[in-house]
């Protein structure tokens, strides 16, 4: 796992927090009578327990087969892409 505090300053962690666009956005919303509080907090909970459905079905899933693993990682082999072929420059 790799530990954050490790490459950052608690400075650095600091400026960025305030910088946070979501938390300015938040409290844009706010300002313009759009949302409160209470909607952030419902917006949260449904978002955990997306997440937590998420986990559970990764978890109880069967492990993917290892000819799968890079499935979908890297572009498309060459073949599939037609404007690649020709003579490198």
């Amino acid at each position: 796992m790799v530990d954050p505090d490790k490459y950052r300053s608690a400075e650095d962690k600091e400026k960025f927090r305030k910088a946070d666009p979501i938390v300015f956005f938040e409290h844009e919303l706010e300002k313009s009578g759009l949302a409160d509080e209470e909607h952030f907090k419902n917006v949260r909970q449904e978002v955990e327990a997306q997440v937590q459905e998420i986990i559970k079905f990764a978890d109880e899933g069967p492990d993917p087969k290892v000819e799968d693993l890079y499935k979908y990682v890297y572009a498309g082999e060459w073949e599939e892409r037609p404007e690649l072929k020709g003579d490198p420059l």
